[in-house]
């Protein structure tokens, strides 16, 4: 049985990315901030990490308040003094009863794995006659810009007719 809370929900990216920056360059990205509840979310306090700077594209100062189905857009920036990691986080404290601390994690010249495979939704084999056998070619291939990518082929799901054409010949893999 439902029942309903009236309570805020604040709703927003887990983290931001810059990507690479070189030495005194200025990286900017923008994120929304979403009230999905039914209530006013009230802002507490908007904080970030030494290096990166908050604003906000409705106007100078921090909202104290988002309405609910509302949302508002931030912006932050960082300008890069070396080529090294940083990291830091963006804390919005509200009165969101289930998520008093929102935090969104910041990245500048962080190195993260990722793994992109070709197609990328499904593999379509078609109409096939029974007994008859068509072989298709999933391309796996690292899609990060500075990391290597670690991976595992665990196996195929689905009906048992689907197999490997050959053994891939490897339990873990690096690209």
């Amino acid at each position: 049985e439902y029942e309903f809370e009236g309570e805020p929900d604040i709703e927003g990216p887990e983290r931001l990315l810059f990507g690479d920056l070189e030495v005194g360059e200025t990286g900017r990205v923008t994120a929304e901030i979403r009230n999905v509840g039914r209530e006013a979310l009230k802002i507490n306090d908007w904080s970030i990490s030494d290096g990166f700077e908050l604003s906000f594209t409705s106007g100078l100062e921090a909202p104290d308040e988002i309405r609910a189905g509302e949302s508002v857009v931030i912006g932050i920036s960082f300008t890069s003094q070396d080529d090294v990691e940083h990291r830091g986080t963006l804390t919005i404290d509200s009165n969101d009863p289930d998520e008093s601390e929102f935090v969104v994690d910041l990245f500048v010249n962080a190195k993260f794995p990722c793994l992109e495979t070709l197609p990328d939704d499904a593999v379509d084999c078609g109409e096939v006659d029974p007994d008859d056998r068509v072989d298709r070619t999933i391309v796996i291939r690292n899609c990060s810009p500075n990391a290597p990518t670690t991976f595992e082929l665990i196996g195929l799901s689905g009906d048992p007719e689907f197999s490997f054409t050959r053994d891939p010949g490897f339990d873990v893999m690096t690209l």
